[in-house]
């Protein structure tokens, strides 16, 4: 991106490590789908099978973010890959982002 340097992004008015940045766009993502699953927990239309693809979802995402902190804290920069492991959306999942 343009005034950025290798390894930061954009994220609005603010530059911010490609880490970073990339945990935020994980983090949005589930923050989208919270009302769907509380939605459908409450209904109980949310299956067993979706609720664990939930819970691991959220489990690899905690430890993005605990990484993300481990490196902030003993000042090692991150592999850009690292925040990729959250991985894709479940397809089982994908429903309660997509229209």
């Amino acid at each position: 991106m343009a005034g950025t340097t290798q390894g930061e992004q954009d994220a609005g008015s603010a530059t911010v490590p490609w880490d970073t940045a990339e945990l935020l766009r994980a983090l949005g993502a589930v923050n989208q789908l919270i009302p769907r699953v509380v939605g459908e927990l409450a209904s109980g239309q949310m299956s067993p099978d979706r609720q664990r693809e939930f819970a691991t979802l959220l489990q690899r995402l905690a430890a993005v973010l605990r990484e993300h902190a481990d490196n902030q804290t003993s000042g090692k920069a991150a592999a850009p890959q690292y925040a990729a492991s959250c991985g894709p959306l479940p397809k089982s999942l994908r429903h309660l982002i997509e229209p």
